[in-house]
């Protein structure tokens, strides 16, 4: 979800239609001449023929992860498709989103059977379906304009079911074939994304029923102590969220469920304290114990354990580099004297020397010298690191059947 200032920018408002209305007549179609610098035709393809039916698109590549959105509107219906290639070329970026004006996305964080068939119970299964890198998209048309009550809270939890539900303006969900910097795709399942009018209207068939809560509220949090216990989980969440976006949806839904009153406790003020905690943990100035959490595949994990001694050592190495810098993904120096004599490893200096030339040569962290002086004049270099986003997830999805002994690879998914 977008948060904050509206999306602007300085160029002519474009007079396509808005998604909300509509209208018999397709909007003209729009050409772009602009050099597509390392994006990738079909992108570009797809970016055009969504505009050309009316979506809003959002070019995204700012920000340590890339999905920070590089335009904004300000007011305008739309930004223009020769601005937004323009800022994906300038970055070299393939992530775009489309704002969800007159539109319901469906994003199934569960990837479940069960996940799926309660999708179909509930609000009709769509056949518009987007396989994002850890789940999946259905897509609706809102009929009336008004956000749907579902949505306002913004999630579905039931059982092992994790559902978050987009809707409206400034909500932002990744576009068909966009691809984000770590490589995750977002990939249609059988048909492309229609004209807005052409999506099945969204149905809730099961509209939330109003809580009634009697007494004092005692097992919500009061008015006064709110403030002190939201900074408190911001700082906890930080070790296991991979966004500033993830931690402010979960931080909201921490106060719609804990806090009393939640109403008098509005979004601005959340998104101030996501913002603080996350610059935080982008600066390195906060630890994480117990919960935090790195992601690591298992093509990764069997080539280091293949590596006799130094490969454990490596993946060690990693886990401690992923932990502490994978949030800003900026240069940083492994200084193996001094973490050999803090003794956070149970190998050496000389070890961790190997077990950093392992995870360069995997291609997991990327190299760089630096040109220094020593004392008298004498010239050295020093090593400094980032963080490639290799070795992150999966590349495939593996499916064990309870029938028998075969599998299935369903391709295409980024964990």
């Amino acid at each position: 979800m977008l948060i904050g200032d509206r999306l602007q920018t300085r160029d002519r408002p474009d007079r396509g239609p808005a998604l909300s209305q509509q209208s018999s007549s397709q909007p003209p179609l729009a050409q772009s001449t602009h050099p597509r610098g390392k994006i990738g035709a079909s992108v570009v393809s797809e970016i055009s023929r969504l505009f050309n039916m009316g979506y809003r698109i959002v070019p995204l590549g700012k920000g340590a992860d890339g999905r920070g959105p590089l335009a904004r509107f300000q007011g305008q219906k739309r930004l223009p498709l020769e601005l937004v290639l323009q800022k994906l070329a300038e970055t070299n970026s393939e992530n775009y989103a489309i704002d969800l004006v007159g539109l319901v996305v469906i994003d199934v964080d569960t990837d479940t059977p069960e996940a799926h068939a309660y999708v179909e119970r509930r609000f009709g299964r769509s056949a518009f379906v987007i396989k994002s890198p850890k789940g999946t998209h259905y897509w609706y048309r809102l009929q009336g304009g008004a956000k749907p009550k579902v949505a306002s809270g913004n999630k579905i939890r039931v059982g092992a079911i994790a559902i978050d539900i987009k809707s409206g303006k400034n909500e932002l969900i990744a576009g068909p074939c966009a691809r984000r910097l770590d490589g995750g795709q977002y990939l249609p399942v059988s048909v492309n994304l229609p004209p807005p009018a052409n999506l099945p209207i969204f149905v809730d068939k099961e509209p939330p029923v109003p809580i009634e809560i009697s007494g004092t509220f005692a097992s919500r949090a009061p008015i006064g102590t709110r403030n002190d216990i939201i900074i408190k989980k911001a700082v906890e969440f930080c070790g296991y969220v991979d966004s500033q976006e993830e931690l402010f949806n979960e931080l909201c839904a921490l106060r719609t469920l804990e806090f009393d009153h939640p109403e008098t406790f509005p979004d601005i003020q959340v998104l101030g304290v996501a913002k603080w905690a996350w610059q935080l943990r982008l600066e390195g100035k906060l630890s994480f114990r117990g919960r935090s959490a790195v992601k690591v595949s298992y093509d990764l994990t069997s080539a280091l354990m293949q590596i006799k001694n130094d490969g454990p050592n490596a993946l060690m190495l990693y886990h401690k580099a992923q932990h502490d810098h994978a949030a800003k993904r900026r240069w940083f120096a492994l200084d193996a004297e001094k973490m050999a004599s803090a003794k956070i490893f149970p190998f050496g200096r000389d070890a961790i020397v190997r077990a950093t030339k392992i995870l360069v040569k995997q291609g997991v962290l990327e190299q760089r010298s630096i040109p220094i002086v020593i004392k008298g004049g004498l010239t050295g270099l020093r090593y400094e690191y980032r963080l490639t986003g290799r070795g992150e997830g999966f590349k495939d999805y593996i499916n064990p059947r309870n029938q028998g002994p075969e599998f299935t690879v369903i391709d295409g998914g980024v964990s």
